[in-house]
């Protein structure tokens, strides 16, 4: 059976390390699309996120968004959205304000944070002008949450995951790193997997129709649901032994690798 959708992650995969695509990249997006293939981002970054950093780049349309707790069937269609419960939310946000971490808080108009760091300002160059306003406890409590997000050093995230997660799995969430530096915690059984489920059904697309590549551990359970599962050269280990193909780094434009060889079959 032929692709009919392929999902790809941005950060460290579709994109180099200037947030932007390699032009081969954009070329065999075009190519798919001409093809009759649904092109998909899948990405941690919220929705808002995901237009800013490819404004002027490529057109958004569907997209599984926040690690798969915002799915979208178009740009206007919003058709799948998972939210933290309430005891998940009190827990890391009293934490995070004992311990004096920063905190990324996804909800359902943009990001927010509990106070200014030099964590929040590399996020905010991450997400490249976008708000990310301050927000007391009390108000974050209150908003609907998709994901919240600790973005601390590298060489701490073991010991914090491993503290947290046993309470944080029996309150409801699952937790996964999207990055060195970037521990995420989502509803229980969320992930980019969960999203392509949503859409796929909404869509009319068996899952052996999916093509998916990606670089990170937020990216397993993507690889996993696909048909077709492809990792970037720079993907950490695990990800390139469970992916049926590894490609050139993103910096090289290995997702255009994928698509014209595993995807169009060029």
């Amino acid at each position: 059976m032929s692709i009919r959708l392929i999902a790809i992650d941005l950060d460290g995969t579709l994109l180099r390390a200037d947030h932007t695509p390699h032009p081969n990249v954009i070329q065999e997006l075009n190519n798919a699309e001409a093809d009759g293939i649904r092109v998909v981002i899948a990405s941690g970054r919220s929705i808002q996120s995901i237009r800013k950093v490819l404004s002027g780049i490529w057109n958004i349309d569907a997209a599984v968004a926040t690690n798969g707790a915002d799915v979208w069937a178009s740009a206007n269609q919003p058709i799948h959205r998972d939210e933290l419960n309430d005891a998940v939310k009190r827990m890391v946000v009293e934490f995070a304000v004992a311990k004096n971490l920063h905190l990324s808080c996804y909800s359902t108009d943009g990001t927010y944070a509990l106070h200014e760091s030099e964590y929040l300002t590399e996020y905010r160059e991450l997400v490249q002008g976008l708000p990310v306003e301050i927000r007391t406890p009390s108000q974050i409590l209150e908003m609907p949450i998709f994901k919240l997000v600790f973005i601390l050093d590298a060489t701490i995230l073991p010991g914090l995951r491993a503290e947290i997660e046993p309470e944080l799995v029996s309150l409801g969430a699952d937790l996964t790193e999207s990055a060195p530096r970037y521990l995420e915690i989502l509803p229980q059984n969320v992930h980019k997997g969960s999203g392509l489920t949503h859409l796929c059904e909404h869509l009319g697309i068996a899952q052996n129709e999916v093509a998916a590549i990606g670089d990170y551990r937020n990216d397993i359970e993507m690889l996993k649901f696909a048909g077709v599962s492809g990792a970037v050269a720079n993907a950490l280990p695990e990800i390139k032994s469970l992916a049926d193909y590894t490609v050139s780094s993103n910096e090289e434009g290995g997702v255009g690798e994928f698509i014209a060889q595993f995807v169009l079959q060029r």
